[in-house]
């Protein structure tokens, strides 16, 4: 054993040093819950002796389809404290032979499923799976009517180790001494842009040092706000819930349902926020609607004081003079639209927000850095801990993702893949040493991503190197780079590049449905569905003008020639982006194959 401390170790601390002090928070029926640290604590001490009740033992491997709620913390935190190895399922996956896949592997035998929906999915393959045991379920009056010996219900479990710790109360403690933090102590699946996705080993020195080394760089305080609702099978969730909030010790809050974020986001008006480039792209774009919905007189004195406000932050991140007339603007913009803006999202006391996962294009960062956002993009993998790399408060480079942890040491090889190492860096993948090995080469982990150290030592990240493309002229390009200068229009969701080896390269748009929709209406463009929408000529035309523009910002020889509408939104389940938004560029092509065609 170590010094080193766990997880469970660490809970343990916060349960007798502040047993009254607020933990999570939980919306329930309109009313937020409070759970303190003390039972936290107990609650996973429960679950812990519950799963061992069951003949769960140390090694085992214990699932999860959840959303953000406090049993599947529960579930975690229990599942370490006897060794026992917790992974999560994306609980938006409706293939069931994806699902078949990570509880094969896994040899699961007891599976966290929040409701009815998700205990179905498991349910299905029972016949495949006969090593699961139990399904847990929170809301087990869903599937009460099923009567079936197989579904146990959370409550059920926790009072099965209610009984056992009345029994021993030292059992939890004891298991505890025992655990190693440099050994495996939860699985995390990757996000699978190629190939079935993997499961990566992490240990809890893995996890802890990534939180310690992010709040050195960002300290939050044991009274300040997180807002969880990522989905909860993401590395991404797991580091900012689980790991930096045990860490910190800071409150963790799980809003209502997905319906209701933005509406509880202003409720608990958090310190630290970690969201996609999705919902900040979804955000900008409400801004825009917002402003377009206006007056005339008011739409040019908005546009005007924000693009002051852009423009002063600019030059602030640029180390340039700021004169006082736009230091005067950007006041008169703070107290007319700026500190509005932030309050109607809940981002008046935002010290701290974070991006990753996919790529946030940098007008889009400086956008919400104008609104007085410390927005910054990070970057890691689950192979990482998650977070590897993030901008220090007086150091940002809309470029760069910033600078490494401490701990985490970078280099570029010959070919110009980012490889790492540290304390952060996984231990292997579940059940497969080649991919292992090939990911995990002379002590670094050699993360398939193409880029380079800029002279201020930050990481510049280009794309995935098996990504990178050429035409068939010899023209080198970057299509994450493309994809993310198009998304920068509000009336473009999602954009996909291509050209490899093809004369020319051209663009696949997925309009966005509220901003264009909101735009045909308020010119009396009448439409049904999406596909009618994205139809419309006039709507072409609107996109095609966004293609010119945007087009003028990229160097000419990168610049596409050509573009087609899709017709229908990019769906995860038929595997044309992750469940991280991340696309899966050959799935599309051959989904859209004539209209990819038709551009050629």
């Amino acid at each position: 054993m170590n010094n080193f401390q766990t997880l469970p170790t660490l809970l343990f601390k916060h349960a007798q040093e502040r047993p009254n002090d607020i933990a999570l928070r939980w919306k329930r029926y309109g009313k937020w819950k409070v759970i303190t640290w003390g039972e936290y604590a107990n609650n996973a001490k429960q679950v812990a002796l519950g799963l061992e009740r069951l003949g769960i033992k140390k090694g085992d491997i214990v699932a999860f389809l959840c959303r953000n709620r406090p049993e599947w913390i529960y579930l975690e935190l229990g599942a370490m404290i006897m060794g026992v190895l917790p992974f999560g399922i994306f609980s938006e996956i409706e293939d069931r032979e994806m699902i078949y896949h990570y509880l094969d592997i896994s040899d699961s035998k007891v599976v966290l499923a929040e409701d009815q929906e998700q205990a179905d999915k498991v349910l299905d393959l029972r016949k495949r799976l006969p090593k699961i045991q139990h399904i847990l379920v929170p809301e087990f009056k869903e599937v009460a009517h099923y009567h079936d010996p197989i579904f146990m219900s959370f409550d059920e479990l926790l009072e099965l180790g209610k009984e056992e710790l009345k029994k021993n109360p030292g059992r939890p403690d004891e298991a505890v001494k025992k655990l190693d933090s440099h050994g495996p102590c939860l699985l995390s699946t990757t996000s699978g842009t190629t190939g079935l996705p993997k499961m990566a080993v992490l240990s809890s020195q893995n996890f802890i040092s990534m939180a310690q080394g992010m709040n050195e760089i960002d300290p939050v305080r044991s009274d300040q706000n997180y807002v969880s609702s990522l989905t909860t099978a993401w590395t991404g969730e797991r580091m900012m819930s689980i790991a930096w909030a045990i860490v910190s010790g800071f409150i963790v809050n799980f809003p209502e349902s997905n319906n209701t974020i933005m509406r509880d986001l202003r409720e608990i008006a958090p310190v630290v926020l970690f969201q996609p480039p999705r919902m900040w792209e979804g955000i900008q774009a409400s801004i825009q609607i917002g402003i377009n919905d206006t007056s005339p007189l008011k739409r040019i004195a908005y546009r005007w004081l924000l693009n002051y406000a852009v423009k002063t932050e600019e030059k602030r991140l640029k180390k340039q003079p700021v004169p006082w007339k736009d230091k005067l603007f950007k006041n008169l913009a703070e107290v007319v639209v700026l500190r509005k803006v932030r309050d109607y999202f809940g981002l008046s006391n935002v010290l701290y927000v974070y991006t990753g996962g996919a790529a946030l294009g940098p007008d889009v960062v400086l956008f919400f850095r104008g609104l007085g956002i410390n927005i910054k993009q990070i970057f890691g993998q689950s192979e990482s801990s998650g977070i590897a790399f993030v901008h220090r408060n007086d150091d940002i480079k809309l470029e760069s993702v910033g600078k490494p942890l401490k701990g985490i040491e970078v280099d570029i090889t010959d070919i110009g893949e980012i490889r790492m190492r540290g304390i952060s860096v996984f231990l292997g993948y579940y059940n497969n040493p080649e991919a292992t090995a090939k990911t995990l080469r002379d002590g670094w982990l050699h993360t398939g991503d193409y880029g380079f150290i800029d002279e201020d030592k930050h990481l510049v990240v280009i794309d995935r190197l098996t990504e990178m493309m050429k035409t068939e002229g010899g023209t080198s390009f970057s299509p994450q780079y493309l994809e993310t200068k198009f998304k920068f229009s509000p009336y473009i969701r999602e954009a996909v590049a291509f050209g490899h080896q093809k004369p020319y390269i051209v663009m696949l748009f997925q309009i966005d449905m509220q901003v264009v929709g909101n735009w045909a209406e308020r010119r009396n463009i009448p439409y049904t569905t999406f596909t009618d929408l994205a139809s419309k000529p006039e709507v072409y035309k609107l996109i095609e003008g966004e293609f010119n523009r945007i087009n003028e910002l990229i160097p000419k020889q990168m610049r596409p020639k050509r573009f087609g509408l899709l017709k229908k939104q990019l769906d995860p389940e038929l595997g044309e982006i992750t469940y991280t938004a991340k696309i899966r560029r050959d799935i599309i092509m051959k989904r859209h194959e004539e209209l990819f065609k038709s551009l050629y």
